[in-house]
């Protein structure tokens, strides 16, 4: 028999180990990285970002990669931000080794994102990252969305930097890579306008509307002080495409376009939209939202009793019940019959016993009705929910001072000072007014 020949001298055993070895190794960054990754956006949860960087770094492998970086470019021009905005204080070699380290974490931030694009080259947000570092260079500093939008001064292409060029090239380039992403077009809109270039700002919202239709999506819309050509802008360019978006039905896209419109003012043209919604067959929760906001379109428009119609229908469906019961006891106080608003007011408490609002709404009806007792405890168990909440606070003290009650109003404007302090809002006029009531007293 030939004798068996040892492992070793075997060449794919040792082409086997040398494979085992290769990929073991190039294995275990991965393994460091897929236990790593976790830890970080646990940090992350917990606003604890510099301890989550060092293991972003460790994490930024494999399938995780992409979002490693997405983290980490982000959380350094969170950083820089940090450190930007507090250069001013402190002694003047703290400012300069606040701006050195400014500078290194914004190098650091543009080196993540542009390691983001070598990883991925068809994503777009890298793109919109680094639009958002030149845009900061741009302005001279990191800005934020409360900006005075309305009273911008216009601009021109020709009175803009180098960095500002290119932040919207990159912008539009991270647009070119995901079309149908409307986020990218609204920081277009926004970073336009920020340059007071009006004119292109308002097309670049006609073609976000295009993108997405419905107004509420939009992050615009959490700015107070939009222009006034804004809404109106979206609002033509979203009718465009009036069934003409796959994913967006046409009753749910003329609701959206009705609730713009009535918030734009143009009453009749969201009356007419939410009547069209109202016609389509869809599912009931959805035919509920096109009457409640029908309904309101009426109250703006002083039609009470057709208002009054739709809320009682939408109070129906449980998803507007609360919100439609508190609508009929506003029509029912402006048509004056005070007993059923304050009925409805107390339904409105029993749905959601935790609503403050309700609690107040209910008091000042009572109070107008003289039922003292009901709108004391109503301001009672609001001061329970939310003790720092100042309304609460002086609604009570008011109603026992118009009750006479003196010495409970003394009481609770002591436990109102106690717990929001004597320069408290309103506690001064409170306590003048508690003189007075101790003086008319004396003399009767």
């Amino acid at each position: 028999m030939t004798a068996l020949r040892s492992p070793w001298r075997r060449p794919a055993f040792w082409i086997a180990t040398l494979l085992f070895l290769v990929y073991g190794v190039r294995a275990i960054p991965g393994l460091i990285g897929g236990f790593t990754y976790p830890k970080a956006r646990q940090y992350i949860d917990e606003g604890e970002y510099e301890r989550a960087l060092p293991l972003l770094k460790l994490a930024s492998v494999g399938f995780n990669k992409a979002d490693a970086l997405w983290w980490r470019a982000n959380i350094r021009y969170g950083l820089w931000r940090r450190l930007v905005t507090s250069e001013s204080k402190g002694s003047e070699q703290e400012q300069q080794e606040r701006a050195a380290a400014a500078s290194e974490e914004l190098r650091r931030a543009s080196a993540d994102y542009l390691e983001a694009l070598a990883v991925s080259p068809v994503a777009a947000w890298p793109w919109a990252g680094l639009a958002k570092l030149y845009d900061a260079a741009e302005r001279g500093g990191p800005t934020t969305r409360e900006i005075d939008m309305v009273g911008r001064e216009r601009g021109s292409w020709d009175d803009l930097g180098r960095e500002g060029l290119i932040a919207v090239g990159l912008l539009r380039k991270a647009i070119e890579r995901n079309p149908s992403d409307f986020e990218f077009r609204d920081q277009v809109a926004l970073t336009l306008h920020g340059y007071g270039l009006l004119d292109e700002a308002l097309e670049a919202v006609e073609a976000s509307a295009r993108a997405q239709p419905a107004y509420h999506f939009h992050s615009y819309r959490y700015i107070r002080s939009l222009p006034d050509g804004w809404r109106r802008a979206f609002a033509d360019a979203s009718r465009e495409m009036l069934g003409r978006v796959p994913m967006l039905s046409s009753q749910r896209h003329l609701v959206a376009l009705g609730k713009l419109e009535r918030d734009i003012g143009r009453l009749e043209r969201a009356e007419e939209d939410l009547r069209r919604a109202v016609e389509e067959r869809t599912s009931g929760l959805h035919q509920a939202e096109a009457r409640f906001w029908l309904a309101q379109v009426f109250k703006d428009q002083g039609r009470l009793d057709e208002a009054r119609v739709e809320f009682e229908r939408t109070a129906d469906e449980p998803r507007f019940r609360v919100a439609s019961i508190v609508a009929l006891s506003q029509i029912y106080e402006e048509q004056g019959d005070l007993e059923t608003a304050l009925r409805m007011m107390s339904e409105a408490r029993r749905l959601g016993p935790r609503n403050i609002g309700y609690c107040l709404r209910y008091a000042q009806i009572a109070r107008r009705l003289e039922k003292w007792a009901p709108a004391k405890e109503a301001l009672v168990w609001a001061i329970l929910i939310e003790p720092d909440d100042p309304r609460p606070h002086v609604e009570l003290v008011e109603l026992l001072l118009q009750i006479d009650d003196i010495s409970t109003a003394t009481v609770r404007l002591r436990a109102y000072e106690r717990r929001l302090g004597p320069l408290a809002t309103e506690a001064e006029r409170l306590r003048q007014r508690i003189r007075a009531a101790e003086g008319r007293a004396e003399r009767d």
